[in-house]
């Protein structure tokens, strides 16, 4: 990354250009989006190994982590609730496959789902990350989202792969802080009234 440091915006696209065919990013990405969850977990468990070490981890700045992600995101824009669950969900750090293989790293697609106490403690951290990257997209100037697209893509993310728990969705909003969870509540509720 000290060799991209500086580099214009034109510089860093050509470049994730040139990463993405020569590793065939999105190919692998498309396979594992058009999959049910957890079937292919190897191919999941890689691209989000790749994309976060080539790219996400390897920022330097929120910025840089910003012009990434949309890079990624915008590649897939009917998918993008799914992919960022993928990126930034919740993994277990060993699990059986279901053929018995036991694998470290695998996406646990229902682990936002239920409100026991045995995912609370795993799906902390990741729901911080998801947190973080949220607040991370809403104040991006990359993104340019308005807040009414911001909010539908929340709404659109706690129910990746299904309807989250309440608790987990509360926990979110509350790590996205105050400004963020206002919005959202304030919007579900004139949803509510309006019905």
């Amino acid at each position: 990354y000290r060799l991209i440091d500086g580099w214009d915006e034109e510089a860093l696209h050509r470049t994730f250009v040139l990463i993405e065919r020569l590793s065939r990013l999105k190919e692998r990405i498309q396979k594992v989006i058009d999959s049910e969850p957890s079937k292919l977990y190897h191919y999941e468990r890689d691209v989000r190994q790749f994309v976060q070490e080539v790219f996400l981890k390897k920022a330097v700045t929120a910025e840089q982590r910003a012009l990434w992600l949309w890079e990624i995101l915008e590649m897939f824009p009917k998918n993008q609730t799914k992919l960022l669950y993928l990126l930034y969900g919740p993994t277990a750090s060993q699990g059986a496959t279901a053929n018995g293989e036991q694998c470290t790293g695998l996406i646990k697609w229902d682990a936002l789902i239920c409100c026991s106490s045995q995912h609370s403690a795993s799906s902390y951290e990741s729901l911080r990350a998801l947190a973080e990257i949220l607040v991370l997209i809403g104040s991006s100037h990359r993104f340019a989202w308005k807040d009414a697209t911001m909010i539908n893509f929340i709404k659109r993310l706690t129910v990746t792969p299904e309807k989250w728990c309440l608790e987990n969705y509360a926990k979110l909003l509350f790590m996205m802080g105050k400004d963020w969870s206002v919005k959202v509540l304030v919007n579900s509720l004139t949803e509510e009234c309006q019905v």
